[in-house]
């Protein structure tokens, strides 16, 4: 999507005629669309105005349909690698806050990891009928996504959206999640469980993408013989050929064996997954749960516990004690699959609410309240870590993270592990989910600016707290980006993540995302009033910003953020009455 210039044309702010200008182009110059465009009232399928990027710029501004000329695509715009990495964080936060997704939740670091196996990552292709995008989207997974997923968000975009890179990644965190949804309902009625439900681990994902549902599930069966060949397995020489075809598969033959398949894949999915983490790690750090100091109180039980020591042989009758902690029921005389008891034991005695059916550990995928990537380096002690099912009439595995181990794999301590309370390692690609209380709010990071002054109510301050610690950790450090952020947030809602725009405009949260053209756009009011996501969304759009981002003064800070971040009609009036806010912050 390129247009070019029918004379010398402006670049607004918002799709508005009395909308501030960003910049002027001349006639035949170029513009790459970003793919959001704003209909016609009268003709709903014609776009009125299209979003561009604007010259040598992140930045994005708005054209007049009738001003500029849509011409053959040249070569893609390059990839805002960063902006990429941060919409895929807010889909899987979005995705997963949908009651029916769990525990088929999505993974940012896996869709990273896509996108780097099948584009390095880069802009990719721009058919619309072929794969698109840096996820390699297809046709058929954007239509599913549109027709078939009943998500609410889905609502928010048409047939014409494939082109929108946000659209694109919401509608490949959708297709994750419906293949472990479907992955599971296979696998489970191979098992023939009763009230159980296998999870799928990510290599069990990253094989049913590369070849097909059907056969991810039979190589995941335990009970698999590993020594016979892909084609005595029932390869096909044309899947054979595709897969030798991929990236880090090339030595794929006939005669490789399933389990010198497996370890090749798993190698090549633990690489990916290495590498989207420094992307997450480098690109949004701010985005990554806080590491926490410490022991967490649970791990300290289940070391306790380690220590007696307990076995199926030696302490037994320990393990009914765990089961009467979650509260299961009689067992009848005999003992079931007990690491979810195990598990379940020592996080209630620590004090800290346990899900729904502990005993079960994929039901330890809802638990908490934050997710950690597959490839992170840093992972709390006690973190919750839920693996595929290391026995075909089990849901999966449960238990604490302890350290890295060798040859990427990771040490858990926890029950049933070899029949006893023990630490053992096991394969990273292995894990369903790492899960993790999350950190309260910040309180205290914006001591440094005067909220009551700046007429901030004492119960929305906490608030200022959280804006200034995520812009720090996104790595805006100077006092006056830190005071033209929180200056905007204040001036925008007062602080009042439940804040809503007067009608018929249409937006919400801390820094009033607006829904129809600004980044807003493809999220529900509700999802727009966490002040999480708000933060995020404004905070990708400032990392955009080149003036915002080298910006040396406190005016240079506010100009920006105003005029390319917030974007307000009366920009020239709205730069100095925000000035005024971020002065008082700031003890003037």
């Amino acid at each position: 999507m390129v247009y070019a210039a029918d004379g010398i044309k402006p670049v607004r702010a918002m799709p508005e005629l009395d909308s501030g200008r960003l910049a002027r182009v001349g006639p035949g110059e170029k513009l790459f669309g970003t793919g959001k465009t704003v209909p016609s009232a009268a003709e709903s399928d014609t776009p009125e105005w299209i979003e561009v990027f604007l010259p040598d710029d992140k930045t994005t501004g708005w054209i007049l349909a009738v001003d500029f000329k849509e011409e053959s695509d040249p070569a893609p715009r390059p990839l805002d690698e960063e902006f990429f990495v941060r919409s895929c964080l807010t889909v899987e936060r979005e995705l997963n806050a949908d009651a029916n997704t769990a525990p088929w939740f999505v993974a940012a670091d896996y869709l990273i990891a896509r996108a780097i196996f099948e584009t390095g990552p880069s802009a990719g292709g721009m058919s619309m009928t072929g794969p698109m995008g840096p996820l390699a989207l297809t046709s058929t997974e954007f239509k599913d996504f549109l027709t078939s997923s009943g998500l609410d968000l889905a609502k928010e975009f048409g047939s014409g959206d494939s082109r929108l890179l946000l659209a694109q990644i919401f509608a490949c965190g959708y297709a994750m999640s419906k293949t472990a949804r479907d992955f599971s309902a296979a696998s489970t009625a191979r098992s023939n469980a009763v009230d159980d439900v296998d999870v799928p681990s990510y290599l069990d994902l990253f094989l049913a993408y590369l070849i097909d549902l059907e056969a991810a599930v039979a190589l995941s069966d335990p009970a698999l013989d590993k020594s016979q060949t892909l084609a005595q397995f029932g390869f096909s020489s044309a899947t054979i050929s595709a897969l030798s075809a991929r990236s880090g598969l090339a030595g794929t033959k006939s005669g490789t064996t399933v389990s010198a398949f497996l370890k090749n894949a798993s190698e090549v999915l633990a690489r990916l997954l290495d590498s989207a983490f420094d992307r997450i790690k480098t690109l949004a750090a701010d985005e990554l749960p806080k590491i926490a100091t410490g022991v967490p109180p649970w791990l300290t039980i289940a070391r306790s516990e380690q220590a007696r020591p307990v076995s199926e042989t030696v302490n037994a009758d320990r393990i009914p004690v765990y089961f009467d902690a979650i509260k299961f029921g009689n067992l009848n005389g005999k003992i079931p699959h007990w690491c979810g008891a195990f598990v379940g034991f020592c996080v209630k005695t620590a004090g800290a609410s346990l899900p729904d059916g502990p005993a079960r550990a994929a039901n330890w995928k809802t638990w908490g309240n934050r997710s950690f990537p597959l490839g992170a380096s840093d992972i709390p002690l006690g973190a919750v870590v839920v693996l595929k099912p290391q026995d075909p009439k089990t849901s999966g595995h449960v238990a604490f993270f302890e350290k890295f181990a060798e040859n990427r794999k990771v040490e858990l301590l926890g029950g049933n592990q070899d029949d006893q309370v023990s630490q053992k390692p096991f394969a990273i690609t292995e894990i369903s989910a790492i899960r993790m209380l999350a950190e309260d709010l910040p309180l205290g990071a914006a001591d440094a600016f005067d909220m009551t002054k700046a007429g901030v109510k004492v119960e929305f301050q906490r608030y200022g707290d959280l804006i200034v610690d995520r812009f720090k950790r996104a790595g805006f450090n100077t006092r006056h980006q830190l005071a033209a952020a929180l200056a905007n947030g204040i001036r925008e809602s007062g602080l009042d993540p439940m804040a809503v725009s007067n009608p018929p405009e249409k937006s919400f949260g801390l820094f009033q995302c607006n829904q129809t053209a600004g980044v807003g756009k493809g999220y529900s009011k509700e999802q727009l009033m966490d002040p999480d996501l708000n933060v995020a969304l404004i905070i990708a759009e400032a990392r955009r910003s080149r003036s915002f981002v080298s910006a040396s003064t406190l005016r240079d800070a506010v100009e920006a953020f105003v005029k390319y971040v917030e974007r307000p009609k009366d920009t020239a009036g709205e730069i100095d009455k925000r000035m005024n806010i971020a002065g008082q912050l700031l003890g003037a």
